[in-house]
C-alpha cells in the first residue's frame, strides 16, 4: 500500500515582501514526497501564525486529529523552525507521532538515520529555533521600552475615543470622542453598566442632534480591517478573505473597561506599561522586568469628568474580587429536581421600617438551581443556604462524634503509609529498569562504535535496533518515573491539607461570621462532604429533603 502523507506548512506573516513562501515548501515537500512514491492525502497550512504557539494553530490542531483518527502515516515539514519554534512542543508533537506509528520526515534529513544522530540533529536545529525567538522577543522588548521612555505610544488595541496622532502619541477622535464623554459622564452621574450599554444600543443624543447609535469599538476595527489576506498555496497568489462582520451591539464588558481606564489609564493621563511578561521574565542583561507607570500630567478627559468617574468606580475596583463578609457559601449542593449544580445568589430587600422613615436594607443567603432559567423545565426554588449548611454541619458533626478527629486523621495516615510505600517500590522498580536499558544501550552502542566496519551489515542493524529500543524504552521509564516523584509530592501535599482541615474544629458556630473561620469551615467541608443534594419544596425555601453523602477515608486523598 502507498504511504498516506501529510504536508505541514506554516508561514508567520502576510507579508507581501516574504515572496512565495508558502508555495515554495510545498513544491519542496510535493518533490520528496513523488522521490518517496507516497500519496499527499491531505495538505495542512497555517499562515500568519507564530511557531512558538501550537495551541494557537487551527491546521496543527487539525493535523494531530488526523493523527489520532489513523488517517496518517506519515507527516512531512520544510523545517524544524516551520514546524515548532518551541522545543519543548516539538518534543510533545515527535512522541505524540511516535505513539501513533507516524513517521516525521523534514526535508534534507536522509531517510535511514540512526535515531541517536537523527534526534540529536532535530535537537540542536529546535534549539536554534527557540534562539531566533527568543532573541526576537528580547529586540521587540528593547524597542517598545524604548518607545516608552521617550514617551511614545508603546503599541497595542488603540483606546475607544483615541487614535494616533502621527507623531508617535494619541490624540482625540472627532468621531468617537463625544461619545466618550458621554459614557464617562452618563458613569460620573451614577449609571450603571447596563444602562449606559442599554442606552448605546438604543440610541443616544449629543449636543441635542437627531439619536444615533455609535459604533462599537469591533465594528471600528473590522471596517479597518475587513478582509484577512491569504496566500494561494498553488499559485502564491494573495487572496483577500472576507472577515466575519461583528454584530455592532455594545456590551456591559466595553462600557466597564472604559471606565476602568479613566481611573488609572490612558484617559487619565497614565501609561501603565510592561506589567504582564508574555515570554521571559528577565531581560537581555538577564535583569528582571519591571513595571512602567508614567504620568504625563496631560488627561485626555476633563478633570470634573475624572473625579466623578473615580468617585464611583474606586470603591468598585477595590472590592473586585473580594467576598462580602456574610457572603462566603460553604457547600456547593446538586439539585435533587434536574441534577443542575445549586450557585449561591444574595437577595436583598428593603424595608421601611426605622423610626424616622429611611430604609433599611435585609440580606438573604440563597442557593439557586443553575438551570433554573425562562428557557429550562427546572422551577426549583430559591433555597435557604443557612438550613441547608446547618445541616450539612449537623450531619459532619454525628459522623464526628462516632468517628473522632484524631482516630480520622490516624486511618488517613495508615492509607497515606500504605499508598507511600507502594510508590516507593514502584520507584525502585523503574530505577532498576532504567539501568537495565541503559547498560544495554550502552553495550550495544559500544559493539557499533568498537567493531565498526568488521561486522556484517545485518549484525550492525541489529544492534541499532537493539540501541534504538533500549533508548526508547529509557525514554518511556523516565516519564513514568516523573509520574511516580510527582505522586509522592502530591501525596505528602494532601496528607498536610488533610491533616489541617481534619483536625481543626469545626464547632463554635459563634465564630462563623468571621471570615477567616469561615475559610477554614469551607475547606473542611469540601474535604469531609463528598455530595450534598438538595430536593426544593414546592412553596418556601426551606427544602424538602437534603441529602449528604460523606467520604470514606480512603476517598481523602
Amino acid at each position: 500500500m502507498a504511504v498516506r502523507t501529510g504536508l505541514y506548512l506554516r508561514v508567520s506573516s502576510f507579508n507581501k515582501s516574504a515572496g512565495l513562501s508558502i508555495p515554495s515548501q510545498l513544491a519542496r515537500l510535493r518533490e520528496d514526497t513523488e522521490r518517496a512514491s507516497e500519496v499527499v492525502v491531505e495538505t495542512f497550512v497555517d499562515q500568519a501564525k507564530t511557531g512558538t504557539s501550537a495551541k494557537k494553530r487551527p491546521e496543527y490542531q487539525r493535523l494531530l486529529q488526523w493523527v489520532r483518527e489513523g488517517r496518517l502515516d506519515k507527516i512531512r515539514i520544510e523545517s524544524v523552525d516551520r514546524g515548532h519554534r518551541n522545543e519543548l512542543d516539538r518534543r510533545e508533537f515527535e512522541r505524540e507521532l511516535q505513539k501513533y506509528s507516524v513517521i516525521l520526515q523534514y526535508a534534507g534529513e536522509q531517510e535511514k538515520t540512526p535515531p541517536a544522530v537523527r534526534n540529536l540533529n532535530r535537537a540542536i536545529r529546535g534549539a536554534v529555533a527557540e534562539l531566533e525567538a527568543g532573541q526576537a522577543s528580547e529586540r521587540v522588548y528593547k524597542r517598545l521600552l524604548f518607545k516608552f521612555q521617550r514617551g511614545e505610544w508603546v503599541g497595542g488595541r488603540t483606546p475607544y475615543g483615541l487614535r494616533l496622532d502621527g507623531k508617535g502619541w494619541v490624540e482625540p477622535d472627532p468621531e468617537t470622542y463625544p461619545v466618550l464623554l458621554y459614557i464617562l459622564r452618563r458613569r460620573g452621574a451614577g449609571a450603571g453598566y447596563g444602562k449606559i450599554t442599554d442606552e448605546l444600543n438604543t440610541g443616544i443624543s449629543i449636543d441635542d442632534e437627531p439619536p444615533f447609535v455609535p459604533e462599537t469599538p469591533m465594528m471600528r476595527m473590522w471596517k479597518r480591517r475587513p478582509v484577512i489576506i491569504r496566500q494561494n498555496p498553488e499559485t502564491g497568489e494573495f487572496l483577500e478573505e472576507a472577515r466575519e462582520r461583528p454584530k455592532g451591539l455594545w456590551h456591559r464588558a466595553t462600557v466597564r473597561r472604559i471606565c476602568e481606564a479613566a481611573v488609572n489609564g490612558v484617559y487619565a493621563g497614565i501609561v501603565d506599561w510592561g506589567a504582564v511578561s508574555t515570554r521571559f521574565a528577565d531581560d537581555s542583561d538577564g535583569n528582571p522586568k519591571q513595571r512602567h507607570i508614567h504620568n504625563t500630567g496631560k488627561p485626555f478627559v476633563p478633570e470634573d469628568i475624572l473625579d466623578a468617574v473615580r468617585a464611583i468606580e474606586v470603591p468598585l475596583i477595590e472590592r473586585r474580587g473580594r467576598k462580602p463578609k456574610y457572603q462566603t457559601y460553604l457547600v456547593k449542593p446538586t439539585c435533587g429536581l434536574c441534577g443542575a449544580p445549586m450557585g449561591g445568589a444574595a437577595v436583598s430587600q428593603i424595608w421601611k421600617s426605622r423610626r424616622d422613615g429611611t430604609p433599611k436594607r435585609y440580606s438573604y443567603r440563597r442557593y439557586i438551581c443553575t438551570s433554573n432559567t425562562s428557557y429550562s423545565q427546572c422551577k426549583a426554588q430559591r433555597q435557604d443556604a443557612t438550613y441547608i449548611e446547618q445541616y450539612v454541619i449537623e450531619r459532619v458533626s454525628e459522623h464526628l462524634q462516632v468517628t473522632s478527629p484524631a482516630e480520622l486523621a490516624a486511618a488517613v495516615e495508615e492509607v497515606a503509609q500504605k499508598v507511600k510505600i507502594s510508590l516507593e517500590r514502584g520507584l525502585q522498580d523503574i530505577l532498576a529498569l532504567i539501568q537495565d536499558a541503559e547498560y544495554r544501550r550502552d553495550q550495544a552502542l559500544d559493539v557499533l562504535m568498537r567493531h565498526e566496519g568488521h561486522i556484517s551489515e545485518r549484525l550492525q542493524e541489529e544492534y541499532i535496533r537493539r540501541s534504538e529500543d533500549a533508548v526508547q524504552e529509557v525514554d518511556s521509564l523516565e516519564g513514568k518515573k516523573r509520574t511516580l516523584e510527582a505522586g509522592l509530592i502530591r501525596l505528602e501535599d494532601d496528607l498536610c491539607r488533610v491533616r489541617l482541615n481534619i483536625l481543626q474544629p469545626l464547632a463554635d458556630a459563634t465564630l462563623w461570621t468571621d471570615p477567616e473561620q469561615r475559610e477554614v469551615l469551607k475547606r473542611a467541608l469540601a474535604l469531609l462532604v463528598k455530595k450534598v443534594v438538595v430536593y426544593p419544596a414546592p412553596h418556601g425555601a426551606r427544602p424538602e429533603r437534603i441529602d449528604v453523602e460523606l467520604a470514606s477515608v480512603t476517598e481523602l486523598l
